[in-house]
């Protein structure tokens, strides 16, 4: 019972991670919504340099306080976040496929080593903190 109730804690917490959503506005998710092609916004299909909508569309963001343009060191502390999450993401997920498929099940039957625990939590924890914005 007692493994049963850590794992149901760890799915129900990775399952709050990965489903809660995240407020954004003018990304491949806004057009899928809106049904508008990239381009609608955007000179070219890849982002960089507005049309006259997307700017309209920025000037509306910007009047309703949910537009800032971030300045190069924000840019450069954001990739670095980033890649953090995305790094401890694959230290996680690969722990546990290593477990799960090479090592078995039975392995963890009578618990974790310490290692892997703190590897574990901590992934989680820095996954959470540096979570996708």
């Amino acid at each position: 019972m007692h493994v049963f109730s850590r794992y149901h804690f760890l799915v129900i917490l990775s399952l709050f991670v990965i489903v809660l959503p995240s407020l954004c506005h003018a990304t491949p998710e806004y057009s899928e919504k809106t049904g508008f092609n990239c381009t609608t916004c955007h000179v070219d299909g890849t982002g960089g340099k507005l049309t006259k909508d997307g700017e309209d569309f920025k000037e509306d963001l910007r009047t309703k306080g949910l537009y800032r343009s971030l300045h190069p060191i924000q840019k450069i502390v954001r990739l670095i976040i980033g890649y953090l999450h995305l790094l401890t993401a694959i230290a996680w997920f690969g722990t546990i496929f290593y477990v799960h498929i090479l090592l078995k099940p039975a392995y963890a039957a009578k618990g974790l080593p310490k290692g892997e625990l703190i590897l574990g939590w901590s992934s989680m924890i820095i996954m959470a903190i540096t979570g996708h914005s």
